[in-house]
């Protein structure tokens, strides 16, 4: 916690602000700091690594890889360490604007929902089976896939959780914000996209109110003019 109130402190300048701005920032983010909420992050970057690269997340799934042990620093600190520190500073800024989260379409999703349960059915009566978009999936953790992605070549010559370890250290400093940044926002541009396309396109009933339908407009941001 001392590298994050470090951050507030350098920025603000202030002693006070810092104390209230990273007391409002805990208690945010106050469940990733305990067991069960870090063990959750981990869980929600291995699903997402799994959709966008299944090879390369069946490899690091075996020879007791599958703990991702070397994203636990990554995303409780917010990637200090991987960056130059104004580089750092300025992802974290990102990170904490909620400008690029999934998280922050909760509530048209729980709308949406409402709207399926009632107007989208089988044939028998039943209700649909509908994999809604997961908004758990923040930000943070397609920055976290791209870094892994512009990796995956080397990630795939460790043969074991060591020699995966030793190299994912052996990033800090190194990588480049922009590039990691462009390549995060098109993996999430991509499974918007694709998310509001499988529902649009093959999951919903043609007759369905478009002005209604959430996934409506999120597809018409994806469509090619």
């Amino acid at each position: 916690m001392n590298d994050l109130c470090s951050r507030f402190l350098e920025v603000l300048d202030c002693e006070v602000d810092t104390f209230w701005s990273f007391s409002c920032y805990m208690e945010k983010f106050s469940r990733d700091f305990r067991a069960d909420g870090l063990h959750r992050k981990i869980e929600l970057e291995a699903a997402l690594l799994k959709e966008l690269d299944p090879p390369l997340y069946a490899h690091l799934v075996k020879d007791n890889m599958e703990r991702f042990t070397f994203c636990h620093r990554w995303l409780l600190l917010g990637f200090q360490r991987e960056f130059e520190h104004s580089e750092a500073l300025r992802l974290f800024e990102i990170l904490s604007c909620d400008h690029l989260e999934l998280i922050s379409q909760q509530v048209d999703r729980a709308r949406y929902q409402e709207r399926v349960a009632q107007k989208f059915s089988t044939e028998d009566g039943s209700e649909s089976e509908l994999q809604a978009i997961n908004t758990d999936f923040t930000f943070e953790l397609f920055i976290c896939a791209a870094i892994l992605l512009e990796h995956r070549e080397s990630l795939l010559q460790c043969p074991d959780d060591v020699q995966l370890l030793q190299y994912t250290n052996g990033l800090q400093g190194t990588l480049d914000l922009n590039s990691i940044l462009k390549k995060a926002e098109h993996h999430f541009y991509n499974y918007c996209k694709r998310c509001a396309w499988d529902y649009t396109n093959g999951r919903c009933r043609p007759d369905r109110s478009k002005h209604e339908d959430f996934f409506y407009h999120l597809r018409s941001l994806f469509v090619l003019k």
